[in-house]
């Protein structure tokens, strides 16, 4: 059971997940808003923050660290549409200078398309000067 995107005008009435913070009990657990799924995944991200931020944060780390919760909550204000917060999570990260950014995925396609494109056009040049001798014979 997923929820609907969210959106801040409607958050207190859209359905968000099965909500349950507290040992299960018999009874079921009631489906919360979205705006209480979202409350409850910021408040966990700030507390996964604070016990990890003695976990040291480096490039190719392979722990969980307070940086990963950092882009991850980066990631869920995206998806709430909260730009200024998403950007601000994303600009810690970024400002840290711990981690290499790459490069834009179109962009590497661009450019694997210009050097075809280039490789294409050198070998149908250089097939033409096979092809013709300076009398214009083919040889």
């Amino acid at each position: 059971m997923g929820c609907s995107p969210y959106e801040a005008s409607t958050a207190e009435k859209d359905s968000g997940v099965v909500l349950s913070t507290e040992v299960v009990s018999v009874n079921k657990p009631h489906r919360a808003s979205n705006a209480q799924t979202y409350k409850q995944i910021l408040d966990d991200l700030q507390q996964a923050e604070t016990y990890l931020a003695a976990v040291e944060t480096k490039a190719g780390n392979t722990e969980i660290s307070a940086d990963a919760v950092r882009a991850l909550r980066a990631r869920v204000y995206l998806y709430m549409g909260d730009m200024k917060n998403a950007y601000q999570e994303a600009k810690q990260l970024i400002s840290k200078n711990t981690y290499p950014l790459i490069e834009p995925y179109y962009s590497n396609v661009t450019t694997k398309v210009r050097l075809i494109h280039k490789r294409m056009l050198s070998h149908r040049c250089g097939s033409m000067i096979r092809v013709q001798n300076k009398s214009g014979n083919h040889t």
